[in-house]
């Protein structure tokens, strides 16, 4: 259990309902309903019975609504009294990719007292922008295209292309693309990268309705170490090719392009107009590094 928890569950009692809740949070009404599930399922206890029109608490789940009053004002309250001591605002960004790093390249560390780094699934990201827990984000408008007002900027940085990477010794080795369907019956490797291409891959394969044939899963760290004896070819992102270490390691495989719904999608740094000039040098290094970067990302 922890705070972001808390203040779902407190919305949704709040709200009496998981839609409405989902709509006040910004996010989507299936990550609220996980978030849901897995609280409960921690506690042991339902917190929530569902009635004609709307949810009703459960005596649980009125107590545990005690809890989060107490635990989420003074959370707040230390908040505050912290965020008055500190004297230098922090950038704080948030991203679905792992090339932020790349994207900060020749600044972060040099100003790492003033930037916050933070990674996140997809449909997270409009929440964080939108209660302002982040001055900007690096997204594509998926998910954001429903909540954009007018404070609200953006800068295409680049276009992010699925890619089905396959070693030399296979059958698809020439092919320049494929469709997603063509996929599904082929033994393939999958790298669970958390909050970074694994959500977008996740939707993709969603929408079209496809499942694949996984003979291997393994998280990115076991895939690094274990990289260049797996023979299997895997789905990933075009922005693989901006990570210097995959140099090497990519001269033996081909990157092929993948065709299906939302396959590519172009990425975009969203931020509040009336911040522009505060932080104006941290955007001009991001818009740097991405036209530095975009015609290897967006050679598929």
């Amino acid at each position: 259990m922890n705070s972001d928890q808390l203040e779902q569950f407190k919305t949704i009692a709040e709200c009496g309902s998981l839609t409405k809740a989902a709509e006040t949070l910004y996010i989507s009404q299936p990550a609220l309903s996980k978030t849901l599930k897995n609280l409960e399922t921690e506690l042991g206890c339902k917190l929530f019975y569902r009635g004609r029109q709307k949810l009703n608490i459960t005596k649980e789940g009125k107590r545990l609504l005690e809890y989060a009053n107490v635990i989420i004002t003074t959370m707040n309250n230390a908040k505050q009294e912290f965020i008055s001591y500190d004297k230098k605002k922090r950038f704080k960004i948030y991203s679905t990719g792992y090339y932020l790093p790349s994207l900060l390249n020749d600044y972060y560390e040099e100003n790492i007292d003033q930037v916050e780094l933070h990674v996140e699934p997809d449909d997270i990201i409009p929440g964080m922008l939108m209660n302002k827990h982040a001055d900007a984000v690096i997204a594509d408008d998926y998910y954001l295209r429903h909540y954009t007002t007018r404070d609200i900027d953006r800068i295409p940085l680049f276009k992010e292309q699925l890619i089905l990477t396959v070693p030399s010794n296979h059958r698809w080795f020439f092919r320049d693309r494929i469709p997603l369907k063509e996929i599904q019956g082929e033994p393939l490797l999958y790298i669970d990268m958390q909050a970074d291409a694994d959500y977008w891959i996740q939707e993709i394969l969603k929408l079209n309705k496809v499942s694949l044939n996984i003979k291997m899963k393994l998280d990115s760290i076991l895939f690094q170490q274990m990289r260049e004896n797996l023979h299997y070819p895997y789905l990933g992102s075009s922005t693989i090719s901006i990570i210097e270490d995959n140099a090497d390691y990519l001269k033996d495989r081909k990157m092929i392009r993948v065709n299906a719904l939302y396959s590519n999608r172009y990425v975009y740094l969203w931020f509040y107009k009336n911040s522009y000039k505060q932080w104006m040098n941290v955007v001009e290094v991001i818009k740097k590094n991405a036209a530095k970067y975009a015609s290897q990302i967006e050679m598929f």
